[in-house]
């Protein structure tokens, strides 16, 4: 009689964190709230108490791609509400006046290419965070692609800044051109937006070791310190202030594609900022992708995004 209660009791006992997260999983299940955890008891380390242990990561990961799914829904809707009020507002227009007014007209044509562009920037970025970015891969030139650049930003500039390439070093990677020259142009038209008329921006490309550093460095505004953790986000987009023109085009996805773009190279970009001084972007590509060294070099700037 004794064993039994002693054995219902351990028994109990052993089963009791069970419970609980039957109990737990319920209330997600009914409340759709991903917060809640399963109570994890001090000094018990057993398979049960690492159950709930697995059980509480799960939950938090979970969450966390829940509410980015969210914050992404929220963020989506928000550029598309602009494009489309625009849109409607001008046929509206038209059918008042019952003319075809040619102002609305561009206006219009001008928000569908910018839907088109968003719709391309979601889709590549879904690839991208799914691992299903379809990259072509082939030996590239870099110093012909930097030198693309360098003349397509002298266009965006339209002679308003002293833009200069030096130190650049015939070298080829492994990489899909469209991409990487995507990703380059991106850096090279945000530093002709954010620096001032004759401020200086300078591309350079140099082979450290088994890896290719490309620099995109400009004499703009600058990034504030607060803003440097959040470049990579999608749709972050900084103060309007930064700009020349005082106007934000872009969606906050930029960043965030060439940052994946340059990933799937088996490389990574740092950033170094000071606010009034200037702004440099360096990105690392490897030479091969066969063998990825650790460390571009010794000493590294910049997070591990």
């Amino acid at each position: 009689m004794i064993a039994e209660i002693v054995g219902w009791l351990v028994t109990g006992q052993a089963l009791a964190p069970l419970h609980t997260m039957v109990q737990v999983t319920r209330r997600i299940s009914s409340t759709d709230d991903l917060s809640k955890r399963i109570p994890v008891i001090p000094g018990r380390n057993d398979e049960v108490n690492e159950l709930v242990l697995t059980f509480n990561r799960t939950l938090v990961r979970l969450e966390r791609l829940f509410n980015a799914q969210k914050r992404f829904l929220a963020d989506v809707s928000h550029e598309l509400r602009t494009p489309l009020t625009v849109i409607k507002g001008n046929v509206g227009l038209m059918r008042i006046t019952k003319t075809f007014d040619e102002e609305s007209l561009s206006n219009i044509d001008m928000e569908v290419d910018r839907l088109t562009r968003l719709v391309g920037d979601l889709l590549l970025m879904a690839q991208a965070e799914t691992g299903k970015m379809p990259l072509a891969m082939a030996p590239v030139a870099v110093d012909d692609l930097l030198f693309e650049v360098f003349e397509q930003m002298k266009v965006l500039s339209k002679g308003d800044h002293n833009i200069s390439i030096d130190n650049v070093q015939p070298v080829k990677v492994t990489g899909d051109r469209d991409r990487l020259k995507q990703v380059l142009l991106n850096f090279g038209s945000n530093a002709v937006k954010f620096t001032p008329k004759l401020g200086k921006i300078t591309l350079s490309l140099e082979l450290v070791g088994k890896w290719v550093q490309i620099i995109i460095s400009d004499e703009g505004v600058g990034i504030p310190e607060d803003e440097m953790g959040h470049l990579f986000e999608r749709f972050y987009k900084s103060d309007k202030s930064r700009g020349r023109s005082g106007k934000q085009t872009g969606f906050g996805l930029g960043l965030p594609i060439a940052y994946w773009i340059v990933r799937n190279h088996g490389g990574r970009i740092d950033v170094e900022s000071e606010m009034g001084v200037g702004t440099t972007f360096t990105v690392w590509l490897p030479l091969t992708m066969t063998e990825i060294p650790t460390q571009p070099v010794d000493t590294f700037i910049g997070s591990d995004q």
